[in-house]
């Protein structure tokens, strides 16, 4: 079982293997098509992009949509936090009051990894883009 997500939409509060995404992806992921009735709570499919949710990417290439994660790189970058092992546990500190994250240490390496490429990509950003 994939214990990196929680599942929102219709499949809520479910891990990945558990419910499958939104009915549209599953359909898509299954090569069929069938009933769209099974939306998320906004009305349309749980994996669209929402306004305050990042998609982070695990080394496996699966992907995980985290809440507030803008805020919390910006957060940290401003802090002037070097991209090391204890400032992806500051950020998995405060991105958790948000979302789900498993607390076995297999996740928390994946975590880990995953925020902190995201970190430097955004520094790599805000370097190339300049003071604002």
């Amino acid at each position: 079982m994939c214990l990196k997500a929680v599942v929102v939409g219709p499949y809520k509060g479910k891990t990945e293997d558990e419910g499958d995404g939104c009915r549209e992806c599953f359909e898509k992921r299954q090569g069929i098509q069938g009933d769209k009735s099974m939306v998320n709570e906004n009305g349309g499919c749980c994996c669209v992009q929402f306004k305050g949710v990042t998609k982070i990417t695990f080394a496996d290439g699966d992907q995980v949509a985290i809440v507030g994660l803008d805020e919390v790189l910006a957060t940290i970058s401003a802090e002037n936090m070097p991209a090391n092992d204890d400032t992806a546990e500051i950020m998995i500190a405060r991105l958790v009051m948000k979302n789900y994250i498993p607390s076995s240490e297999d996740a928390r390496r994946e975590y880990r990894y995953a925020l902190l490429k995201a970190y430097r990509e955004y520094i790599k950003r805000q370097v190339e883009d300049g003071p604002k």
